[in-house]
């Protein structure tokens, strides 16, 4: 942890934005069909198989790097503001328009709210980000969130965590907020919608049950969102925003949430551009140099 300092924070930007930037091309090259969980097909050289699995392993590890990131457990050991580097910072010239009013946004202080400088003493090394290196932590959610549409049960397990965290931090600082209730929320909802995750959603339809609770109050953006990627209607989000602040049973929201979800006629976000297979808005996520 004593090193942590002076070797892990000046490796983190650069590395998570690399990660983030080269996954989601990689994902996107194994294709829809692969990534669905489907059996390799016959035409699939052995190469084209080991590739995809080499895409899985790598998407896992980044996954776990991120959770630990998250976890209080972890701490932040010997990390200092000026352990960090300005230098090593994602350049906002080449990201994306909407990743570069993210980083504006979260250089600055809130309005009338809080921002990470407030928050108290980072306990994670997530948190630890968010004050001193915003747009990495920016990234580090971004990232997580995204893995929930990549078709990879294992990673995806691993990634969830990350966005629990980022949900619970909104609540206590302003700048995740809109950052939460859109590009967060319509990944877990499209984690909803990827057959080999039915492991873990319950835990998805639990997270989208948080984001309405703690952030539809605060920003109309929650109803947007669930507007644009399920198609839901002014009347059905209002329902289910007063069976979630009325205590409504864990099971009973789980059930109105999925048949949000499912009813009618979803549409898609984005389109027209979406990253490979998931349903991930990729104009919001593309952060750093590829």
């Amino acid at each position: 942890k004593e090193l942590r300092g002076a070797w892990i924070t000046p490796l983190l930007p650069p590395l998570v934005s690399h990660l983030y930037a080269r996954l989601q091309d990689e994902w996107a090259r194994v294709g829809v069909g692969a990534s669905q969980g489907a059996a390799p097909a016959a035409t699939e050289t052995t190469a084209e198989v080991v590739y995809e699995r080499l895409v899985r392993d790598t998407t896992r590890e980044f996954a776990s790097l991120m959770a630990s990131m998250a976890s209080p457990d972890t701490g932040t050991g010997g990390m200092s503001p000026s352990s960090s580097s300005s230098n090593l910072m994602p350049k906002a010239g080449s990201a994306a328009a909407a990743t570069v009013a993210l980083e504006q946004a979260y250089s600055r202080k809130s309005a009338g709210g809080t921002s990470g400088e407030d928050m108290g003493e980072p306990r994670s090394v997530l948190e630890w980000l968010l004050v001193h290196q915003p747009a990495t932590g920016a990234c580090v959610i971004q990232a997580a969130a995204t893995i929930l549409c990549w078709p990879d049960r294992e990673a995806a397990q691993r990634a969830a965590p990350v966005c629990r965290a980022a949900i619970a931090l909104a609540t206590r600082d302003d700048r995740l907020v809109e950052l939460t209730a859109t590009h967060v929320l319509s990944c877990i909802i499209a984690c909803t919608r990827v057959d080999v995750h039915n492991s873990i959603h319950p835990e998805a339809l639990s997270m989208i049950r948080e984001v309405v609770m703690r952030l539809s109050n605060r920003t109309s953006t929650v109803q947007q969102t669930f507007a644009l990627t399920t198609g839901a209607t002014p009347a059905a989000f209002a329902e289910l925003d007063k069976q979630v602040r009325t205590g409504g049973s864990e099971k009973k929201l789980r059930e109105l949430i999925r048949g949000i979800i499912t009813s009618g006629a979803a549409i898609p976000v984005a389109a027209a551009d979406v990253s490979g297979g998931g349903g991930a808005p990729k104009n919001v996520i593309a952060l750093g140099d590829k």
